[in-house]
């Protein structure tokens, strides 16, 4: 696959995924557009293949980020916001606090020895 359809489906890519994480932020989709088309237009001219391959890497790597890390939150009242997730979101196990549980004493630090 050449360089050219490479980038174009990463730019593709990011798009769509610009356009679910950030779905009914009209300020959120402008100013990730605008800086996805910087960051594309500044790369134009890279012609290194690895510094392309580097450059796709990268912006694969972004939309993943974006996909499973960015959540929204939406205010309903004073008091009261509202959080959106997707299905791609990365949700981490949950443990609750023991208070009964007894913590492990840390390891003294040792001390250093004196030349003698």
């Amino acid at each position: 696959m050449a360089f050219r359809q490479r980038v174009l489906e990463c730019l593709k890519n990011l798009h769509r995924v610009k356009r679910e994480v950030f779905e009914g932020d009209p300020q959120a989709l402008s100013v990730t557009t605008k800086k996805i088309r910087d960051e594309f237009r500044k790369n134009i001219f890279l012609t290194d293949p690895a510094k392309i391959e580097e450059a796709i890497i990268l912006a694969r790597d972004t939309a993943m980020v974006l996909r499973a890390t960015v959540v929204q939150l939406r205010q309903k009242n004073d008091d009261t916001f509202e959080l959106r997730l997707t299905k791609h979101t990365a949700m981490q196990k949950n443990v609750p606090y023991d208070p009964t549980k007894e913590v492990p004493p840390l390891n003294p630090r040792r001390k250093k020895c004196s030349p003698d």
